[in-house]
């Protein structure tokens, strides 16, 4: 599904930054355009685990014109989250996939998982995980019932993204996915704290399973943007 690109959107595009603005603006924020899926995009991110021997490279498959949500005809897009081995570490395989995620987002039906696949098998969900309407406003909580789940996704607010580049981006939108059984050990591929912005999509991920203690106590185990690509250039025109 096209839809024709903002002006703000525009800027982020040719510039690679986020413009800035009241992101609560006209009672909320525009969630769908958090999540852009325009070109064949590659992220890097680094884990604030110091310890782990390699980052990770989310990949965004080829969009195949007949993967669309049956009862919308919404497209989907699905990403591959695999090792990139930064060491000489015997245990660290390279590409090897880590979890798999296929989602959507457009102006109608707002932002939404579809399935996620990780070392314990795939899932399909029966109705699609609702990450967000297509327009949300702080605190707003987003409700799905689906295959014995009651999953919440809550806006928490814009924040400073936390992310390893030399930029500066204030409009984070910051995300908490929960699965509603108060069980860490379910639904692990998904379950946490997300941030998106304009023009990147996600750029950091905080899964519930990962976290770790540091040697000063810190919480260890959150993935942050380090890199991006968009190409080819001419298919990364906001429209999606």
């Amino acid at each position: 599904m096209k839809r024709v690109i903002p002006a703000a959107l525009a800027v982020i595009l040719l510039t690679g930054c986020p413009p800035k603005q009241n992101p609560y603006s006209y009672g909320g924020t525009l969630m769908y355009e958090m999540f852009p899926f325009d070109g064949i995009r590659t992220w890097e991110f680094v884990n604030t685990d110091e310890e782990l021997s390699y980052s990770m490279i989310a990949t965004m498959r080829e969009q195949d014109p007949e993967a669309k949500e049956p009862k919308d005809g919404v497209p989907r897009y699905t990403i591959d989250y695999a090792k990139h081995c930064r060491g000489a570490d015997p245990d660290c395989y390279e590409g090897e996939i880590m979890r798999t995620i296929t989602w959507s987002s457009d102006l109608t039906e707002g932002v939404r998982i579809h399935d996620y696949e990780d070392t314990n098998g795939l899932i399909e969900f029966g109705t699609a995980i609702q990450l967000a309407p297509s327009e949300m406003e702080r605190d707003d909580v987003e409700e799905t019932k689906t295959d014995g789940y009651t999953w919440t996704s809550t806006l928490i607010g814009a924040e400073n993204c936390p992310v390893r580049m030399n930029v500066d981006w204030e409009d984070c939108m910051h995300l908490v996915l929960d699965d509603g059984d108060g069980d860490d050990t379910t639904n692990t591929g998904l379950v946490g704290d997300y941030w998106a912005i304009a023009g990147f999509n996600v750029v950091a991920i905080l899964l519930t399973a990962d976290i770790t203690t540091g040697p000063e106590d810190e919480e260890w185990g959150q993935w942050e943007l380090t890199d991006h690509e968009c190409e080819p250039l001419e298919d990364c025109d906001g429209n999606w």
